[in-house]
């Protein structure tokens, strides 16, 4: 009986597994498909559910969300907080195979994800966004005042990082050129997502210029941020993950320093005048107009 009880316990045991096995498998492939770039994601993606981004905002339905992140195993459909390996791996897919990364959303959960989370669907999308970067570094990696050029850089953070603002999208495909009446919300200068983006780390400010300069810086700042969470998130990166992601940081990175797009010096001043302000201010000793603060009113703008 001894051994009967341990062959079924065995029997079970391996049925348990195999069940493991098969929801980690279409992950998997995601992830070997992502060492070959986006056409290997293509290819191990095509036929799992596909989701067209709806309405101005240029939005994706929760609904086939839930249903691409249950194909790819999950046991409660998609989630960007906290996020699974599943989840993980929707997005590599809607960004590798769909270029979809304007319509994603939420930029800092994705940001965490590359520089801290752990795991093959995590991997997946480290591998994805790194090598849309790499193919994009010629277009990004350059200095200009030319706003066609500055839309072509817009639109390959828009398609190729998770997160990036639907605006990108839109004025990086000149879509605000042809629909002039887009919602406030959506346009360069009213846009929250692209304010919360040029606020990053190696942005000129939420205040910042106007028009299809303010949405590019507002992009490259994005691009910075996803670089250094790139380059952060290598010590939890096994081979041959990590070799593919340091080749393509190899490309990513000199592009970066080679950015250079026209500045609006006025508004700078301005902003950092007011980010000076609000410091003074949290420290209990706030400056006045005439220590020589000028107006703001002057401005133009885990799967751990």
């Amino acid at each position: 009986m001894g051994s009967w009880h341990f062959l079924v316990a065995c029997g079970l045991l391996a049925l348990s597994l195999g069940a493991c096995d098969g929801k980690m498998a279409r992950i998997t492939a995601v992830r070997d498909g992502a060492l070959e770039g986006e056409a290997g994601v293509a290819r191990a993606s095509k036929d799992l559910p596909t989701c067209a981004p709806v309405g101005a905002a240029k939005t994706l339905d929760p609904a086939c969300l839930d249903r691409l992140a249950t194909a790819l195993g999950s046991k409660n459909g998609y989630h960007a907080v906290p996020v699974d390996q599943a989840s993980a791996a929707t997005v590599a897919v809607l960004v590798g195979r769909d270029g979809l990364g304007y319509a994603i959303g939420r930029a800092d959960a994705w940001l965490d994800l590359l520089k801290n989370g752990r795991g093959t669907g995590v991997d997946a999308l480290r591998l994805v966004v790194a090598s849309g970067m790499a193919r994009e570094a010629a277009v990004v990696g350059q200095r200009t005042e030319d706003e066609a050029v500055a839309r072509r850089m817009m639109l390959a953070v828009a398609t190729h990082i998770p997160g990036a603002c639907s605006t990108y999208f839109l004025v990086g495909s000149g879509l605000d050129l042809k629909e002039p009446a887009l919602p406030p919300e959506l346009r360069a200068d009213h846009s929250p997502c692209v304010q919360r983006q040029l606020s990053f780390r190696e942005g000129p400010g939420g205040r910042y210029g106007s028009g299809v300069f303010r949405a590019a810086e507002g992009a490259m700042a994005l691009w910075r941020e996803t670089e250094r969470a790139l380059r952060l998130g290598l010590d939890h990166v096994g081979e041959p993950a990590r070799a593919r992601l340091l080749a393509a940081l190899a490309q990513i990175e000199p592009a970066t320093q080679r950015i250079g797009l026209r500045r609006e010096r006025a508004t700078i001043a301005i902003d950092v005048g007011a980010r000076l302000a609000e410091a003074h201010a949290e420290a209990g000793v706030p400056l006045t107009r005439d220590a020589g603060v000028r107006e703001a009113g002057a401005d133009a703008g885990a799967a751990r």
